[in-house]
C-alpha cells in the first residue's frame, strides 16, 4: 500500500513538473518564434494562456504515455511547439516560417546522436526510416502537386505544407508519418466541407495529425501501457 502510493505522488509529480515545464517553456519559444502575433498586452495573454494549455497538456500526456521524461519525449514536445507556431502563422497569412525545416532538421540529427548516446533508441534504424520516408514522399508529393497543378491550373499544396510533411516523415518515420496524413487530410476534408472555403491553412491538419501520431506512438513503445491494454 506504501509502495503504490509513493508510486501514485511520484507519477503525480512527474505529471505536475511536465505541465509547468511544457507551458512555461512552450510559450518562451513561441513568443520568440511568432514575434509580431504577442502584440497587445490583452492579445499577448489570451494567447500565452492558450499556448501554454496546448504545449503543457501535450508534453504531460507524453511523459505519461512513455512512463518518463526522456529524449524523446523533449522531441516530441519541440516538434510539436514548431508546428503549432506554423500553424499560427499559416491560420494569420496562409504563410509557413521558412526557418521551421532547418530547425526540424537540426532537431531529428540532435534526437538521433543525444538518443544514441543513452540507448533510447536504435539510432541508425531511426536515421533510416526517417530519411528514407522523408525523401520518397517529399518527391511523390512534388510529383503529384506538380502534375495536378498543370493539369488543373490551381495550387493543390504550398512549399510551406510539403516542409511540414518532410519533418513529418523525417522524424516520425513511414507508420507514423502516414497516420499523420491521413489524419490530416481527413481534418481537412471536414474543414472544407463544413467552411466551403476554395483556400484553407493545411498547417493546423498536420499539427493535429502528428501530435496525435506522437501520442499513439508513445503509448505503444510504452511496455508498461501495452500490458495495461491486454
Amino acid at each position: 500500500m506504501i509502495c503504490c502510493l509513493e508510486n501514485l505522488w511520484i507519477l503525480l509529480g512527474k505529471l505536475v513538473s511536465s505541465c509547468v515545464l511544457g507551458s512555461f517553456l512552450g510559450v518562451l519559444l513561441l513568443r520568440r518564434e511568432s514575434g509580431e502575433a504577442f502584440e497587445g498586452a490583452a492579445k499577448a495573454s489570451r494567447k500565452a494562456a492558450g499556448f501554454a494549455v496546448l504545449t503543457g497538456s501535450f508534453f504531460t500526456l507524453t511523459v505519461l504515455l512513455r512512463g518518463n521524461i526522456g529524449v524523446s519525449a523533449l522531441r516530441d514536445w519541440m516538434l510539436f511547439v514548431s508546428f503549432l507556431n506554423a500553424s499560427l502563422r499559416d491560420l494569420k497569412s496562409f504563410e509557413i516560417p521558412g526557418k521551421a525545416l532547418p530547425e526540424g532538421v537540426v532537431l531529428w540529427f540532435l534526437w538521433l546522436i543525444v538518443g544514441g548516446l543513452f540507448e533510447e533508441i536504435d539510432a541508425w534504424a531511426a536515421f533510416l526510416d526517417g530519411a528514407l520516408s522523408a525523401a520518397v514522399t517529399t518527391l511523390l508529393l512534388l510529383i503529384l502537386t506538380l502534375g495536378a497543378e498543370y493539369l488543373f491550373r490551381k495550387e493543390i499544396l504550398g512549399g510551406g505544407d510539403i516542409k511540414l510533411i518532410f519533418m513529418v516523415m523525417l522524424h516520425l518515420g513511414f507508420c507514423r508519418g502516414f497516420l499523420c496524413l491521413v489524419l490530416a487530410l481527413f481534418s481537412g476534408l471536414i474543414f472544407l466541407i463544413f467552411t466551403r472555403q476554395k483556400r484553407f491553412p493545411f498547417a493546423p491538419s498536420i499539427t493535429a495529425g502528428a501530435a496525435l501520431s506522437m501520442l499513439l506512438g508513445a503509448a505503444l513503445r510504452n511496455p508498461a501501457m501495452l500490458s495495461a491494454s491486454f
